[in-house]
C-alpha cells in the first residue's frame, strides 16, 4: 500500500492533467441507466380480511409452539432454581448411597453373627465386638455428622469414601472370622 501512494505521490501530475471525458457523456450515461432499469413503483394495495387472518393464524401457532418448546407440554409453572435443582438431585442419590450401604453392611453383618454364633470363640468374639463398634461410629456419623454437611458433589465423595471404608473394613473382618473358623477346625 506504500508503494502505491509512494507511485501517485510522484506521479501527481500525469494524474492531475487527466483527460476529461468528452463533452455531454454524463448525460448519455444518465439515459442509458434509466433505459436499462426496470421501471418499480410502490403503491399501497388494500389488503383483504384473509391475509389478517393468516397473519393472526401464522402468529398464533408459533405463540403455540414456543410454548409447547419451552414448557414441553407439561403444566405451565415457574421452573425451578438450578442450584436447587442439583442439590434435590444430590440429596437424592445421598439417600440412595446411603441405602446401598446399609444394605451391604448388613448382609456382612449378618454373615459375621452366624460365624460368631457357629464358633464362640475369643478371637471370632472380639472382631464380632470391633465390628459392633464398626456400625456405632456409622451411627454416630449419620446423627452427629451427616446432617451438617451440604448435599454437594463433595459430600458424596465423604458419604462413599467413610461407607466405602467401612464396608471394606467389615469384610475384611468377615474373612478374618473365616480364616479363624478354618483354623480352628484343621486342629480339631
Amino acid at each position: 500500500m506504500d508503494k502505491l501512494k509512494d507511485f501517485i505521490d510522484t506521479h501527481r501530475a500525469a494524474f492531475d492533467e487527466a483527460p476529461t471525458l468528452p463533452a455531454g457523456h454524463e448525460a448519455r450515461f444518465l439515459n442509458r441507466l434509466d433505459e436499462e432499469a426496470p421501471v418499480v413503483t410502490l403503491r399501497k394495495q388494500p389488503r383483504s380480511k384473509g391475509l389478517y387472518l393468516l397473519y393472526a393464524a401464522s402468529l398464533a401457532a408459533a405463540i403455540a409452539l414456543l410454548l409447547l418448546l419451552r414448557f414441553g407440554g407439561t403444566e405451565l409453572t415457574a421452573t425451578e432454581d438450578p442450584f436447587l435443582a442439583e442439590m434435590r438431585q444430590t440429596a437424592t442419590e445421598m439417600a440412595e448411597l446411603q441405602t446401598y450401604y446399609h444394605m451391604q453392611m448388613r448382609t456382612v453383618r449378618e454373615q459375621m453373627k452366624q460365624l460368631a454364633e457357629q464358633q464362640p470363640t475369643p478371637g471370632v468374639l472380639a472382631i464380632w465386638q470391633e465390628s459392633e463398634q464398626i456400625l456405632a461410629d456409622n451411627l454416630s456419623f449419620e446423627q452427629n455428622e451427616l446432617p451438617l454437611l451440604p448435599p454437594a458433589g463433595e459430600t458424596l465423595q465423604t458419604l462413599t469414601q467413610h461407607y466405602g471404608n467401612s464396608l471394606e473394613t467389615l469384610r475384611f473382618m468377615l474373612a478374618q472370622m473365616e480364616r479363624i473358623e478354618k483354623d480352628d477346625q484343621q486342629i480339631n
